[in-house]
C-alpha cells in the first residue's frame, strides 16, 4: 500500500484546478495549502487551509463518485505532503479504523469551521467579523507581530 503513495515536496504552486479530476488525497506533513473557490474574474473566496496533520476533507469526499473538483489548492508555503491514490481511501477506511476514524475526525473539523462562518455571518456584525479574519491570519501567519502602521487618518 505504501508504495502506492507519494512522498511529494511543493513549492508555493497551485496543485488543483477547478475541473480536474481529483487523483490524490493530500495528508499535509510540513507547509500549508490554501483551498478556496475562484470566481469568473479571478476573486478568490477562501474555504480553508490544510496544515502539519490534517488532509484534504474535499477530496475524500470526491473520490467516492469520482467527481471533477469544484475548488482550487494552492501551496501557500512549502509544503511536503504524502500523496494517497483515491483508489486506497476505500481499502484503508475498511482496513484500518484509525484511518476511518482520522478521516471522520477531518469532517468534523471542516463542519465546525463551517459552523463558525455561519455563526459570524449571522450573528455578528461587519466590524466583529473583520477582527475575527484578521486575528485568524495573524495566528496563521510566521509574523512575530502585528505590524503597526500607523497615519494620521484626515477628520471628517
Amino acid at each position: 500500500m505504501i508504495k502506492d503513495c507519494i512522498l511529494k515536496n511543493i513549492p508555493g504552486e497551485v496543485i488543483m484546478r477547478t475541473g480536474q479530476y481529483i487523483k490524490h488525497t493530500l495528508l499535509i506533513g510540513s507547509g500549508r495549502v490554501k483551498l478556496y473557490r475562484q470566481g469568473d474574474d479571478g476573486e478568490e473566496a477562501f474555504i480553508y487551509d490544510l496544515e502539519p496533520g490534517s488532509a484534504c476533507a474535499l477530496s475524500m469526499i470526491c473520490n467516492t463518485k469520482q467527481e471533477a473538483s469544484e475548488i482550487m489548492a494552492k501551496a501557500v508555503e512549502d509544503t511536503v505532503a504524502i500523496m494517497i491514490p483515491i483508489q486506497l481511501m476505500d481499502e484503508l477506511m475498511q482496513k484500518y479504523k484509525t484511518w476511518y476514524y482520522f478521516v471522520i475526525a477531518n469532517y468534523r473539523a471542516r463542519f465546525e469551521e463551517l459552523l463558525v462562518v455561519f455563526d459570524n455571518v449571522v450573528f455578528k456584525g461587519m466590524d466583529e467579523r473583520l477582527e475575527f479574519y484578521l486575528k485568524n491570519q495573524f495566528a496563521n501567519s510566521k509574523a512575530n507581530r502585528f505590524p503597526s502602521r500607523t497615519r494620521k487618518l484626515p477628520m471628517i
